[in-house]
């Protein structure tokens, strides 16, 4: 008696496949540490640079309204993020101030610098 053509896959054929699987698995795996410190990084360069923006808006605005302002009562919003500041200026000309930001997070520091007119 025949019996009629059998459906399935040969131990061989499982084999394979589950080897070709385990070769694409362990690089997809291989990269995500990778990416998980780039996101991390990155994460962190927003945080400072939308930090940093906010104290130079504040700053520009306390400068136009009063161009001998200190800013001595502008911060930095770090939201106790373990993000810490500095700021200093320095007068370029009667008319030009450049204020310096600089900020830590992570033990990276970044460095931002704006140069502001008197503009009257």
């Amino acid at each position: 008696m025949m019996h009629g053509a059998q459906r399935g896959f040969t131990l061989i054929e499982i084999l394979v496949s589950m080897a070709i699987f385990a070769i694409i698995s362990a690089s997809v795996i291989a990269f995500l540490p990778g990416l998980t410190s780039t996101n991390r990084s990155t994460n962190d360069q927003q945080r400072v640079t939308l930090a940093a923006k906010a104290f130079y808006e504040e700053a520009r605005s306390k400068l136009r309204a009063n161009f001998a302002d200190t800013l001595a009562t502008v911060t930095v919003p770090t939201n106790d993020n373990g993000l810490t500041c500095t700021q200093s200026m320095t007068a370029l000309q009667t008319d030009l101030k450049r204020v310096k930001l600089s900020c830590s997070l992570n033990s990276k520091t970044y460095t931002f610098s704006l140069d502001v007119g008197d503009g009257s």
